[in-house]
């Protein structure tokens, strides 16, 4: 983890961190609840009012926030692969040379990243909501890369 500080109009000071973690997921399709290393981050950074960017590094698995229960996370994902199927994605596979079409399509639809609200040093999401890592072309190690700003 890395950061600076600087003071802002009215001598507020404004904090400014970057951190990273990694996750290995076991599946080709998979939902990794992340929420609880996002909470460790932001333990660590001491950051009291601000917001938390979360950015994946891959192109094939998106970080969104969705409910919490793991059925609910996964018939999103049963959902997705329905949506990004059948013979447009087999041919775009066999023209790329690629089996990872659907995936490419699926992390488009959701994004690489998500900002988050940090309210008195906490994760200021609906206590249903949780951060998922959605993996789509796993097995893989993934990076995620942390930055945070805000108020001390």
């Amino acid at each position: 983890m890395s950061g600076y500080d600087f003071v802002v109009g009215g001598g507020n000071r404004v904090k400014v961190a970057r951190g990273s973690f990694t996750v290995t997921t076991e599946n080709t399709i998979q939902a990794l609840d992340v929420t609880d290393r996002v909470i460790d981050f932001i333990s660590e950074v001491k950051i009291k009012d601000g917001v938390v960017l979360c950015f994946n590094r891959h192109s094939t698995a998106p970080v969104i926030i969705c409910n919490k229960r793991e059925d609910v996370v996964n018939d999103v994902l049963a959902i997705l692969c329905k949506l990004v199927s059948g013979d447009l994605i087999r041919e775009l596979n066999i023209k790329r040379e690629s089996n990872a079409m659907r995936a490419y399509f699926g992390a488009s639809i959701f994004g690489a990243s998500l900002c988050l609200p940090l309210t008195d040093s906490r994760l200021a999401i609906g206590e249903w909501q949780a951060v998922y890592l959605l993996e789509l072309n796993g097995p893989r190690e993934r990076e995620i890369s942390l930055l945070a700003i805000g108020s001390e």
